[in-house]
């Protein structure tokens, strides 16, 4: 799993104040931004600004402040607001309240829209400062995985703040979780492909990481967390299928992504050839995006085996 070290409290440089709301968009039907007392909600600090405010339907009194849980219907009504309830349907390219059409992205290409929004098509992740992450799956594809928007979202008793809308394609097992690096805000989703794998079959756990920009989760990391292949006669002086493994720990810091890699090489009883190990670091970039230190010790490792599968046993 992902590994989430305690940050230390950050102060965040921008507050919403008096004025300070973002102007509706007419597509999207986001209003804009209300006021609120800093004393009600000091984890506002801490949250990026929204890119789209909603309006809840109003149940009695309104208890300012008081965050609450969206149901899976409320969240979908929150992030594409043409969204059918009743029947349980996106309209065809739907926008999200941002007025991005996300569901078009580049990532989600090839996938077949589904007839019904069922019961069970969100995925949800949390983090610090009441901030949730949903994946909205309204796309499946060929491979077995699923697709849809990917939003940055928090509620309360009256409103639900939308502050940046994606798209992600991966397993319908996805998690996802919220981190921090510094006073940014990241969201990471951990595609395993590895638990549950057929004995002596290659896979691969990737983390994507996101970052919400001008009110889109944009991906800025692709991170290796655990792979697996496999290789006859891969290693000099060993004979037989070579199992080749890769092990990541990551964290979230003040400066960065710390990525911690472990490779072990066995053969074919289980016995360790070697092991190698590598710390590598990923930091923003001019624009917006991650850059990485040093390649990853898999490719180093790897790249000299012959990749061509162990012959059959003998009869």
């Amino acid at each position: 799993m992902v590994h989430r070290p305690e940050l230390p409290h950050v102060i965040a440089v921008l507050a919403l104040a008096a004025g300070t709301g973002l102007a509706s968009l007419a597509s999207g039907g986001c209003a804009a931004t209300e006021e609120r007392p800093r004393t009600e909600d000091d984890a506002r600090q801490l949250a990026p600004l929204p890119a789209c405010l909603i309006e809840l339907p109003s149940k009695g009194a309104r208890s300012e402040g008081v965050v609450k849980s969206l149901s899976e219907e409320q969240l979908w009504r929150v992030v594409f607001p043409a969204y059918d309830a009743t029947r349980r349907v996106l309209p065809a390219d739907p926008l999200a309240c941002t007025g991005r059409p996300v569901l078009r992205d580049k990532a989600l290409a090839g996938g077949k829209a589904s007839a019904r929004i069922e019961e069970g098509d969100t995925s949800l992740g949390s983090g610090g400062d009441r901030l949730k992450i949903a994946w909205l799956r309204s796309l499946t594809f060929d491979d077995g995985a699923a697709g849809g928007a990917l939003a940055l979202v928090r509620s309360y008793e009256s409103t639900a703040e939308v502050y940046a809308v994606g798209a992600f394609r991966g397993r319908p097992r996805t998690l996802f979780a919220i981190e921090r690096i510094g006073p940014e805000v990241v969201v990471a989703a951990q595609d395993d492909g590895c638990t549950g794998r057929k004995p002596a079959a290659a896979c691969e756990t990737m983390v994507t990481v996101f970052r919400p920009r001008f009110g889109a989760l944009e991906p800025v990391a692709n991170i290796a967390q655990e792979r697996i292949t496999y290789a006859a006669d891969g290693e000099p002086g060993v004979r037989g299928r070579t199992e080749y493994r890769l092990a990541s720990s990551i964290q979230y810091l003040d400066g960065g992504i710390r990525v911690l890699e472990q490779v072990t090489v066995r053969d074919d009883l289980g016995r360790e050839v070697r092991r190698a190990e590598l710390e590598r670091a990923y930091t923003f970039a001019p624009d917006g995006k991650m850059v990485v230190d040093e390649d990853s010790l898999w490719s180093r490792v790897v790249a000299s085996a012959k990749t061509k599968p162990p012959p059959p046993p003998a009869n």
